[in-house]
């Protein structure tokens, strides 16, 4: 299970300001989660709308990492080893660490998944620790797998559910991202300095290459945060330092069909 030392906060400041984030959501927006919108809110435009008016959901990673216990003993999940994928040809699925979480809900009409979106988790904690983290029902906040540094998946939310990832979010003119998407987090500081290893990466395409050709989705419809959440330049991750390059060759390397 590799290392599970305690970690140390790179983002002193974010924890300082907690509070006031905290505070400030709590008043102006009454939530402070990623999970789905209570709204009849459809498209992009009306979303801007609705979160100028304070009624749609606030997501903010900062705020909401920074409430991951980086100290005491990591939490434990149960390993299940990898096996084959869901369809005929299609790659395994890796070995995961599986730690629930609560924060899900049921994808929305025939529940076709066909978009991937790349977080960075804005902490210094191990996969565990985020996935610990995802299973508090007060964290209001998951996503379906998160890649630790030392190249452990830990999977929180089954494929089959949305995961609360991406918060208000449209991608190709679709609105709710969270209701046709897999979120994968990757344990990074996210200041564009903090390296992804090659455990990460490797990890990465052992876990994406599964994703892609068990749920038959092509590499346009890979994507970052920052390219899906709403307003534009709400959110940055994947950090800068992310290579898609790399990644997209890991992917490869595992299933040269991958994302075709």
């Amino acid at each position: 299970m590799g290392h599970l030392a305690p970690e140390i906060d790179e983002d002193p400041p974010v924890l300082n300001r907690l509070p006031i984030l905290l505070l400030l959501t709590a008043v102006v927006t009454g939530c402070a989660h990623r999970g789905p919108v209570v709204s009849n809110v459809q498209s992009p435009a009306a979303l801007l709308r609705a979160a100028a008016a304070n009624t749609a959901v606030v997501d903010d990673d900062d705020a909401v990492m920074a409430g991951v216990n980086l100290l005491g003993p990591a939490p434990q999940g149960v390993l299940v080893k990898a096996h084959a994928g869901l369809r005929a040809g299609a790659a395994p699925k890796p070995a995961i660490i599986s730690m629930p979480s609560p924060n899900k809900n049921d994808r929305p009409g025939d529940g076709k998944i066909d978009t991937l979106i790349m977080h960075h988790t804005s902490s210094a904690a191990s996969a565990e620790r985020i996935g610990g983290f995802f299973s508090k029902k007060e964290s209001k906040v998951s996503a379906h797998f998160t890649v630790g540094k030392d190249g452990h998946i830990v999977q929180s939310v089954d494929e089959a559910q949305s995961a609360w990832h991406a918060g208000v979010s449209s991608f190709d003119g679709r609105a709710n991202v969270n209701g046709f998407s897999i979120g994968i987090e990757m344990c990074n500081v996210g200041d564009g300095a903090d390296p992804y290893t090659d455990d990460q990466y490797k990890a990465l395409g052992q876990l994406v290459a599964y994703i892609l050709t068990n749920y038959n989705i092509k590499w346009a419809r890979v994507t970052g945060h920052k390219d899906v959440a709403l307003p534009k330049g709400r959110k940055d991750d994947p950090s800068l330092n992310f290579s898609y390059a790399r990644f997209k060759q890991e992917v490869l390397a595992v299933d040269p069909h991958a994302g075709m």
